[in-house]
């Protein structure tokens, strides 16, 4: 099971006074050509991240068993403007699926545009800040739309 944890340095430029973020975190495993998407979201988080607050935490991701080793890690960092885009999820681990074949051969700055095309494709309401490629248990900046996150994932 894997841990991800974040801090806001800097707000996005929504309309809210606070931010209700959420992540997409892409794992492949190029070995077995499988990768898969979760969603990491918490209710607590809807309209009440501030900048300056300390980090907050989500444990207990689980991922597909058939990816047993990550090595490859993207996060993607959203902005839930109205009720999150609830078959986001779906329909991006479907689409990233689709590269399984060739997961070996691609890099991770082409894996890195097919998932924001998958997000940005299929979001409906809510905004794409960043995607970045993570390692374990560093941390890592996203940043856009005027945000700045600070973010690390453990697996």
């Amino acid at each position: 099971m894997a841990t991800l944890s974040f801090k806001c340095l800097h707000e996005t430029n929504e309309d809210s006074p606070s931010d209700s973020p959420y992540f997409l975190v892409y794992v492949g495993d190029r070995s077995n050509k499988r990768s898969d998407v979760r969603r990491v979201k918490k209710s607590i988080w809807d309209d009440a991240v501030d900048a300056g607050e300390p980090a907050r935490t989500a444990t207990g991701i689980k991922f597909s068993p058939l990816v047993k080793n990550f090595d490859v890690v993207l996060v993607a960092l959203i902005e839930e403007d109205w009720d999150a885009d609830i078959n986001l999820e779906k329909k991006v681990r479907e689409t990233m699926n689709n590269f399984d074949h060739s997961l070996e051969s691609l890099s991770i700055s082409d894996l890195r545009l097919k998932l924001i095309n998958a997000i940005e494709a299929s979001l409906v309401n809510d905004d794409l800040v960043n995607v970045q490629k993570f390692s374990n248990n560093a941390w890592h900046f996203l940043s856009g739309d005027e945000a700045i996150y600070h973010a690390k994932f453990a697996f």
